[in-house]
């Protein structure tokens, strides 16, 4: 282009930029597509973090979806609402752990049951080796 002036050369510039820009999206979005498609999670540092309070962030959803609009004190009572529900979900959780380790300490000692003077100290011993299990 022996008569191009410095706008024709910037317009050229720009429309080559531009063009590269979406090649390069063009081809991040098809790396992107192909690691999800082999089963790659992406953004695990964000998911690690909201991991714990995963709760929270189930609750709010759930309840923006409905409300689509909350202020502070809603969206404090539903973080407490989450916290106390999952504080109790876990509470459950913890008993029925205990249930089943007293059950097999119990079935435990029923099985190795000695006769006589002896099977207290037996059950004491087989209920202490269940809970060292815990």
């Amino acid at each position: 282009m022996p008569n191009a002036n410095r706008l024709t050369v910037g317009i050229m510039a720009m429309a080559a930029e531009e063009e590269e820009g979406r090649m390069i999206s063009a081809r991040t979005k098809a790396a992107l597509a192909a690691a999800r498609k082999r089963g790659t999670v992406l953004g695990g540092e964000a998911a690690a973090l909201l991991r714990p309070r995963e709760h929270i962030v189930r609750a709010l959803t759930a309840e923006l979806i409905v409300r689509r609009t909350m202020n502070g004190d809603q969206v404090d009572t539903i973080i407490k609402q989450a916290d106390a529900a999952k504080a109790l979900a876990d509470e459950h959780a913890h008993r029925a752990a205990w249930r089943r380790v007293e059950e097999s300490a119990a079935s435990f000692v029923a099985v190795q049951a000695p006769s006589g003077p002896t099977k207290r100290a037996s059950q004491q011993s087989a209920k202490a080796v269940m809970l060292s299990h815990i």
